[in-house]
């Protein structure tokens, strides 16, 4: 018998052939495998132990390999939205202020970049360069001809909609969405997921109107045009990324929200926090506020795919001297997962859902409820 260990060649190229098949349908692999032909003892078809240690690593890498390839092919693609509201950004910024603004985007690198607050065609041409690798861009044009919403998206939308003519009515004065919305269909294999973007009036005086009634019917028919996309479809994924110019407990942003309605049809404050678990999103510098007034909502059947780990506020030292906002990302991931119960929603989405450990500038409040009034008491005699 020959000093070194043996193993029969036969027997080898079986167990080798054997786990490869196991492992899948692989060409190349098998070829490797059956056409493995080592150095042999020619007198006893036997090869040595230093030979059976290689076979035995050249099979854990072709399955190590494969298992790769396996994982890399079943993992589910990951879009991160980002909501920026620009606050009149234009051309005409100084150029230290304009490559504040490239590093911030750049840094944050989203896949869509929805914006609020681009002053023209001529502001976003220099904006979606920021993307380099853009695929699609639009800004769409409405009533107001200072600020205008606008897409920089990587991935190419199956389908695009301006809403550019909406209008209401107050008493006897017809009135538009002043900046209209903007709605994208994104796919990724066999998952989609609607993307509405939008920024309401805000809060200046308008004479003739109540501002914050202006506000709230745009709210009003931002939420019938989503209710209508849910009709349709009931498990449609979609998400609201918008300016709604108002806080989570004042009317237009309830109009938005509508708590009443079941989990099918009610939208979900997604409120994502900054690393000091705050959840301010704008600055008023006038009266010093802190305020969250830029949101990403999401319906019931879109809650189970955000990332909560890479759903962030993005935060730089220069923020404010960029926007008086600061940049919201939600990331998806596109794989569709059972709609979750009642119960859990309320649990990680509950409607006061500001009772929580933030230490946030919001006050706790329930949502959707109108607040308690104490009732009027007769004057003593």
């Amino acid at each position: 018998m020959n000093s070194h260990r043996q193993l029969n060649l036969t027997s080898l190229r079986r167990n080798l052939c054997s786990r490869l098949h196991a492992g899948g349908d692989d060409t190349a692999n098998m070829a490797v495998a059956t056409n493995f032909q080592p150095f042999i003892h020619p007198a006893q078809n036997t090869i040595p132990h230093t030979l059976k240690v290689f076979a035995i690593l050249l099979q854990f890498l072709i399955f190590a390999n494969f298992a790769a390839t396996l994982q890399a092919q079943e993992k589910p693609r990951e879009i991160s939205v980002c909501f920026y509201d620009l606050d009149k950004f234009t051309s005409e910024e100084s150029p230290e202020r304009k490559t504040l603004l490239e590093q911030f985007i750049k840094g944050i690198n989203p896949d869509i970049l929805v914006l609020s607050g681009v002053k023209d065609l001529k502001t976003f041409a220099e904006i979606k360069k920021f993307l380099p690798d853009a695929k699609f861009a639009k800004m769409i044009e409405a009533e107001d001809k200072e600020r205008h919403i606008a897409i920089v998206s990587k991935i190419q939308p199956q389908e695009t909609k301006e809403l550019t003519d909406l209008k209401y009515s107050i008493k006897d004065l017809e009135l538009p969405v002043k900046r209209g919305f903007l709605h994208c269909l994104f796919k990724s294999g066999e998952y989609s997921f609607h993307l509405i973007a939008a920024d309401l009036k805000n809060r200046d005086k308008v004479e003739g109107a109540n501002q914050t009634d202006m506000r709230r019917y745009e709210a009003r028919l931002l939420r019938y045009y989503v209710s209508e996309i849910i009709k349709e479809n009931t498990e449609s994924n979609i998400m609201i990324a918008a300016d709604l110019n108002d806080t989570c407990g004042m009317a237009p942003v309830k109009e938005v929200y509508n708590r009443r309605f079941n989990i099918i049809k009610k939208l979900y404050d997604i409120r994502p926090l900054d690393s000091l678990n705050t959840s301010w999103t704008h600055w008023n510098s006038g009266n010093d506020d802190y305020e969250r007034i830029d949101y990403l909502i999401a319906t019931s059947s879109l809650l189970p795919e955000i990332s909560r780990e890479k759903t962030r506020i993005c935060e730089n030292n220069s923020w404010d001297n960029i926007s008086s906002h600061r940049p919201i990302v939600g990331t998806i991931v596109c794989k569709d997962q059972e709609r979750w119960t009642k119960e859990k929603l309320d649990s990680i989405y509950p409607n006061a859902i500001y009772e929580g450990p933030a230490g946030h500038f919001e006050e706790d409040k329930t949502i959707g409820d109108k607040p308690k009034r104490n009732p009027p008491t007769k004057n003593k005699e």
